[in-house]
Formats: C-alpha cells, structure tokens, sequence
C-alpha cells in the first residue's frame, strides 16, 4: 500500500501551497481618531518629586516591589528600571494607551468628569488609575487580583499623593457588581477564561459606558480562539494557563449581547509604531448603555 501510495503521489503532485498573508484589519464600527504624539504620563512629570522618601528608602522599595512591569519616575533620578521587565516599547506602548484611552474617557465625560466615578478592573500597579485620577475625575477605584500588584499600587498611591484613588482585592469571577459611572477593562479580556461574564460584569457596573481594551483576533467570524501554556507566574499574566481570546466580530457580538446599546472604537494615528495596535491586533472599543448617548457630542465620530 506505501509503494502504492508514493507511486500515485508521484504521477500527481500535491499543488503547491501558496503563501497566507495576515487577514485584513475590519472596521465595522464608528470610529474615533486620535493623532497621538507619545509623552510621558503628566501625573509622573508632576508629581516625581517627593522629599519625604530618602534615596535608600526609594532603593530599596523598588528592588522589595519588583520586579516592574511599568515605568516610573521618582526622585533623584531614580526610575524602575532597576528591577524591571520592561523595555522602551513597553514604555512607548503604555504611553500611546494614555491618550487613546485616558484623554478620550475624560473627552466623553466633559464638564462631568470632576463628579465622575471610574472603576478600574484588573488594574495591576494602578497607572490608569493614577492616570484618570490626575486627569480630574472625582475617584478611581482599582480592582485587582495579585497581591504584588496591589502592593505597588499602593506604594505608588502613597508616593504620588493620590487621595482620589483607592485600590482592594478581587477576582473578576466573584464580583457581583462594582457601580461606578465609568468601567475600564483594559488589557483584561484576552486573559479570561470566561469572557462572557467579565463583559457581563463592565455592562451591570457602568452607569454611562465601558471601555474594552484587548487583543483581538482578526480572522473574519465571530469567535473566540484557544490559547495555551500561559506563563501564570509572570505578573502581567492572567491566572490560568488557557485563555479564550475573541476576534474582532466576536467581541462586538459578546457586547452587543450583554446589552450594549451602542459601541464605538477609539483609533490612534502615532509615527512610532506601536505594537500590536499598529498591525490592528490590539483595539479599544467602548460601550455605551443607551442607544444614543449624548456624550459622544463631545468627540468627532466617522463612520466605518
């Protein structure tokens, strides 16, 4: 049967298998555009400078704290580089989220943002939390799992002065609702075993609208792909070693489905690339609760 087989297989030779391009990055949404030049996040060039902590102490708390996912500023030109996993992309990266997604929050909320609550799931260290905060929202509450994260975030809290901010402990799964007039659930969706719910939860919490800010898979169908061997001991991980990351479509459905009325996407122009939203693998959608949400007067919208 081999020697019959190798024998029909020479007579006629599989075709040849051309080369797959990536799929195209979809639009399907009305869009927000952002020209994003890339800065340093204001409530660090403000507020590094803090006398009541020694160069020692500040030594030795990043080196107990780390290592660091995210880069900070302090006195006496100490920063976290000096127990980090970060790199100048990394920093880039953090920096372009900033303004597409911390400016166009308080953009939506215009002359309410200083009455406005935001809740931050998933926070890690704080630096959207802090970053809202600075900005002139009433408070930002941060919700996170891992203990080392919150205890940077506290620190952080602490050493920036933030009497805005507060921070506990909490898995996504067990939470009932956590009202606030704004949800961020930012970098969090594609590390979830359960999307369904944790969008469930942004929808139940979020009085005005959620912003969804994740991986997204391009290929043109609504689904959620398989994703394994996750490293759960490095911190900006999720806690399982699978995850169900959604495609484009997918995560438009799913929150469609859990009662959003209205979703926007919120698009950077940046000349440095940025990676993963510059090849459109990474998107930022917001949801709103009503059908015609009068806040979006306060930004330019175009259609897809």
């Amino acid at each position: 049967m081999n020697r019959l087989m190798q024998y029909m297989a020479r007579l006629w030779p599989a075709p040849p298998v051309a080369p797959q391009s990536p799929p195209a990055t979809e639009f399907l949404l009305p869009t927000h555009s952002k020209t994003i030049e890339l800065r340093e996040f204001d409530f660090i060039r403000m507020r590094r400078e803090n006398h009541a902590w020694s160069r020692q102490q500040l030594t030795e708390t990043i080196h107990r704290l780390g290592h660091w996912e995210y880069y900070f500023e302090f006195n006496e030109g100490l920063t976290t580089r000096i127990n980090a996993t970060f790199n100048e992309r990394t920093m880039d990266f953090h920096r372009y989220r900033s303004t597409l997604i911390s400016e166009t929050i308080l953009q939506l909320l215009g002359s309410n943002a200083a009455q406005a609550d935001i809740v931050d799931l998933a926070c890690h260290c704080g630096l959207f939390s802090f970053d809202l905060a600075a900005r002139g929202v009433r408070t930002v509450h941060g919700i996170e799992y891992r203990e080392k994260n919150l205890a940077q975030a506290e620190f952080l809290k602490e050493y920036y002065r933030f009497s805005n901010v507060s921070f506990t402990q909490g898995d996504v799964y067990e939470i009932q609702s956590c009202p606030a007039d704004v949800v961020m659930c930012l970098g969090l969706l594609y590390h979830v075993v359960r999307p369904v719910e944790v969008l469930e939860l942004c929808y139940r919490s979020a009085s005005r609208f959620a912003v969804i800010e994740t991986i997204c898979h391009k290929e043109p169908i609504s689904a959620y792909k398989v994703i394994g061997d996750r490293n759960v001991a490095v911190a900006i991980e999720g806690t399982r070693a699978i995850e169900l990351q959604p495609t484009y479509r997918g995560l438009i459905d799913t929150m469609r489905q859990v009662g959003f009325k209205a979703i926007i996407e919120v698009v950077g122009q940046c000349n440095t690339p940025i990676e993963l939203f510059s090849d459109g693998y990474r998107r930022c959608l917001i949801g709103f609760k009503e059908e015609k949400p009068d806040c979006l007067k306060h930004i330019n919208l175009g259609s897809y």
